[in-house]
């Protein structure tokens, strides 16, 4: 079984990521790991959907940490992508051809813009 297969068997049977008596919280950091496995494997769309899903569950328990420890990760990888894979689909080289900035740097802007709602309006609770 491809290494790629593998992970996305672990996701689908082994791990369940999602279920009711787990928190965000602890959904946040699986995908951080998932994010890592996969980034180290060469699988760069599946660790950037594991960023933004992470981002999603940092916003449920508005971790201003997390959306920083998020928005570093994805700026590191693509950064890391840009030098060492710009031939890459996910490169920065790869969508300024079709006049677009690359996912990682989307996502690092989404991440930050969430820090500044944020701080902005805190939640009411």
């Amino acid at each position: 079984m491809s290494r790629e297969r593998e992970l996305w068997r672990r996701l689908s049977e082994g791990s369940k990521v999602v279920t009711q008596d787990r928190s965000s919280q602890e959904i946040y950091n699986q995908l951080m790991e998932i994010n890592e496995e996969a980034f180290g494997h060469g699988f760069y769309e599946v660790a950037y959907h594991a960023l933004a899903a992470a981002l999603h569950c940092a916003l449920e328990f508005e971790a201003q940490g997390g959306l920083t420890a998020l928005e570093q990760r994805a700026i590191e990888q693509k950064d890391w992508i840009d030098t060492h894979a710009s031939e890459h689909s996910v490169s920065s080289q790869s969508a300024s051809l079709h006049g677009n900035a690359s996912v990682y740097t989307s996502l690092a802007k989404q991440i930050r813009t969430r820090q500044l709602m944020q701080r902005r309006d805190p939640p009411h609770r």
